[in-house]
């Protein structure tokens, strides 16, 4: 008996010492206050910050990341990009030095404000916001995933390994212009070879990179800061400059730029490359012009049109779906007059795919079919990846499946031998609503009792094509003997810009009719050629509006003069009785 309670005091004797050196490691008051708690690099299976962030870890990661934190999670096949693979200890967004791993603050900084562009969402706002101290626990057990952070030699807290970004300085024009040439010159920077001229991300080189776990890697549209997966603040971007990113072709430019106030100007005019946020208005106005409507994209009357933001996703309402689209934003201008209706529509892509057929394809399915991709007998290779058979059929269908990253390495491979050709398509309802009923067809192409009339514009032919759908299960019916909508399209550095122009009245039956001061609902749908696009796996966006604006009679003018008159003359004649009696 004695025995087991000397046992017992061991123990507790023993957990409290453990207890102890923890809070004083793991200092909570510290956590709380927002300051990185210096965990040090050999996190302990037997400490009780281990323990807690392993259950962290298996409730909120180990779906995409794996049980051992190889990237091979249960959703780790339906996720591209794939989910970060800890046991290689390379991780990207850091502020130590190339190659270096990163500190505890940067690991919590990411999990915490999450990637944009990927599936790792921000643990640390927003729906999926946990508690600060269980997103310091879980950083602690995920660095025991990986040796690297056991060795003593790979310390990033060591004297020299971490940036001191140090105060931002002022942006001047001066600054920016000596950014510019950094970023123009492909012998100093050389920024442009991959990301362009305009920084879209189409640059000669674009397309001819992996990362190290040899994946398809493209440059980065640095015109999109929502898509800035390291910040897009000036801070952010001179940081990702000056360490790279780990794993990727970005290096780190302090030997080709070894003046930091060179990179910072570099960082400054990056930043003067952003897009303004992008608008919430779901109603596109169109002004009506006096004469004869744009005949060009470059006509100087578009300066003048107001732009709209159209934001559009992966097409997910039916199978197979696609979540990887790479066009996520259309801008779209409008003007009309007593005749016609004329669009333009402008959007980013890195590459430009055509194609000399006159007729679109259809938009229900693939130009090509993935079945008749060539492959081996016990594995497939897709972006020089090679998956076991075994791997494969534990999927299911390989070629059908909801959505793989197995599908997206086919979808790419598909790009390369069926050369696929960029599209648009806008639906509006052939039958309006009635005023004040926000009755609309099916959101993807229609249904039987409400079809929708889709001018479909293919990258390389001469015309858009008008034509009718009666829902995605349905055939795309081109309208024979009708003269379609009038298409002319320019691609230039990265950038579609495509101007549609049609009649304000078509056929009665099959065609939109467009009247002023009657909002009509639409829908876009657009495919990247280069990213495998074809068939159902498009983006696509949800409902907006086009409103052909409705210009004032000079009559209303003279009724609204007549109506002040008429009421200051009573006003008048009120206060002249008033006064007499």
């Amino acid at each position: 008996m004695v025995g087991r309670i000397a046992r017992a005091l061991a123990g507790l004797l023993c957990l409290a010492t453990v207890m102890e050196a923890q809070q004083i490691e793991y200092d909570l008051e510290q956590i709380e206050a927002g300051k990185p708690p210096q965990m040090g690099n050999a996190p302990d299976e037997g400490d009780p910050f281990y323990e807690a962030g392993r259950q962290v870890y298996f409730k909120r990661c180990y779906s995409c990341h794996g049980r051992y934190g190889e990237g091979d999670g249960m959703a780790a096949h339906y996720l591209d990009p794939r989910p970060r693979d800890f046991t290689f200890g390379m991780f990207k967004f850091r502020t130590t030095l190339s190659g270096e791993l990163p500190t505890d603050a940067d690991l919590f900084r990411t999990v915490s404000r999450g990637v944009p562009g990927t599936a790792m969402p921000a643990w640390g706002e927003g729906t999926f916001v946990l508690p600060e101290i269980e997103r310091w626990q879980a950083i602690h057990f995920l660095k025991s995933l990986s040796e690297d952070f056991e060795n003593e030699d790979l310390n990033p807290y060591e004297e020299d390994r971490i940036l001191d970004v140090g105060t931002v300085p002022g942006t001047t024009a001066e600054r920016i212009e000596n950014g510019k040439r950094w970023f123009l010159d492909a012998d100093k920077a050389g920024c442009v070879k991959c990301h362009g001229p305009s920084g879209r991300g189409n640059g000669e080189a674009a397309g001819s990179h992996s990362d190290d776990w040899g994946d398809l890697i493209l440059p980065a549209d640095m015109t999109k800061p929502w898509r800035y997966k390291n910040g897009a603040a000036v801070e952010d971007i001179y940081r990702t400059l000056t360490l790279g990113l780990n794993g990727t072709p970005m290096p780190s430019f302090m030997d080709a730029i070894p003046d930091d106030d060179d990179r910072w100007d570099l960082a400054m005019y990056v930043v003067s490359l952003l897009e303004p946020a992008a608008t919430t208005d779901n109603v596109i106005d169109a002004e009506k012009t006096e004469g004869a409507l744009p005949a060009t994209v470059d006509d100087p009357a578009w300066d003048a049109a107001v732009s709209y933001d159209v934001i559009t996703g992966g097409q997910v309402v039916l199978g197979p779906r696609w979540q990887n689209p790479s066009v996520d934003m259309v801008h779209m201008q409008a003007l009309y007059n007593d005749d016609e209706v004329a669009l333009l529509l402008t959007w980013n892509d890195r590459f430009e795919n055509a194609t000399s057929a006159s007729a679109p394809f259809d938009l229900n399915e693939p130009r090509n079919s993935s079945t008749e991709l060539e492959y081996g007998d016990e594995v497939v290779t897709a972006n020089d990846r090679a998956y076991e058979w075994d791997e494969i059929e534990a999927l299911g269908d390989l070629w059908n499946p909801a959505d793989t990253y197995l599908q997206v390495a086919a979808a790419r491979i598909r790009a390369t031998t069926a050369q696929l050709p960029d599209q648009l398509a806008i639906h509006f309802p052939v039958k309006l609503p009635p005023p004040g009923k926000a009755e609309r067809p099916y959101l993807f192409m229609g249904d039987p009792g409400h079809p929708v009339n889709g001018w479909v514009w293919v990258a390389g032919a001469e015309q858009a094509v008008d034509g009718n759908a009666k829902g995605p299960q349905s055939s795309y019916t081109a309208q024979e003997g009708e003269v379609g909508p009038t298409a002319t399209a320019v691609f230039e550095d990265g950038q579609w810009r495509l101007l549609l122009r049609r009649s304000l009245v078509g056929d009665k039956k099959k065609d939109t009719h467009f009247a002023p001061g009657r909002p009509i609902p639409f829908t876009l749908r657009v495919w990247d050629g280069a990213n495998g696009e074809a068939g159902l796996q498009s983006a696509m966006s949800s409902w907006y509006y086009l409103n052909l604006k409705a210009s004032t009679p000079s009559r209303a003018y003279v009724y609204g003069l007549l109506g002040l008159a008429i009421t200051f003359a009573l006003q008048l004649i009120l206060v002249r009785r008033i006064r007499r009696g």
